[in-house]
């Protein structure tokens, strides 16, 4: 057998086991709902659409540690420089600073046409697990509407403008959907607002931080939203 089939035999062992395994879920799941629609059983076919849901992302999730485990074996063998395509966990840092909840990345949020972001999600969920595994705080951590706010950190020599994100983005998503799961008491408007801001820096990174409306209130009218010059 030559290298190059030998770097790709895992790769491929890997996900063909990931999907044979994830197939017989989705099929257990759609049996489920057939049965279930048969029987006019509503919750129950709600049940077996959220299953094949998780059936989904649990199928993306092994994909992207498969393509991980490749990238780090074209490394090992000189192929590749040392570089990873999704970053690592534990690059997402979580503290509690005067009652706010704040998420520090150690690089500025990607723009989806750079590449898949859901490893996002990932990044976030284990960070705030870790945090209150190591706090013990009161969960959800707030049980009153929230402010959501992204500063996107530039260096100042750097045109500003030009790396605004749009409030819809995915990567977004990613982060704010693990919040509302894990600090938060719901994901709609009457539980959290959200907010995108650039904030003038030494370095490029993203913030996010998690505050009360009360505390958003003079944070809004502080001099760490303003605009770059």
């Amino acid at each position: 057998m030559n290298l190059d089939a030998k770097l790709t035999k895992g790769f491929r062992h890997r996900v063909a086991e990931s999907s044979r395994k994830r197939a017989l879920q989705l099929d257990k799941a759609v049996r489920r709902m057939d049965t279930a629609i048969g029987f006019e059983q509503r919750e129950a076919v709600y049940e077996a659409l959220s299953d094949l849901a998780k059936c989904v992302e649990a199928l993306g999730k092994d994909l992207r540690e498969a393509s991980v485990l490749l990238c780090q074996d074209l490394q090992n063998t000189g192929f590749m420089p040392p570089e990873i395509p999704y970053p690592a966990g534990g690059e997402a840092e979580v503290a509690w600073v005067d009652g706010c909840l704040c998420l520090t990345f150690s690089e500025m949020l990607p723009y989806p046409v750079s590449g898949p972001v859901y490893y996002l999600h990932e990044q976030v969920e284990q960070a705030l697990e870790a945090f209150i595994r190591e706090y013990e705080p009161p969960v959800p951590l707030y049980d009153e509407r929230c402010a959501v706010v992204f500063l996107h950190h530039y260096e100042s020599s750097r045109q500003a403008l030009r790396h605004l994100r749009d409030y819809d983005n995915v990567e977004h998503r990613c982060i704010t959907n693990v919040i509302a799961s894990k600090a938060l008491w719901g994901d709609n408007p009457r539980c959290m607002i959200q907010m995108d801001v650039l904030a003038p820096g030494d370095h490029n990174y993203t913030e996010v931080r998690v505050m009360p409306l009360s505390k958003f209130q003079e944070f809004a009218m502080s001099e760490e939203i303003g605009y770059l010059p």
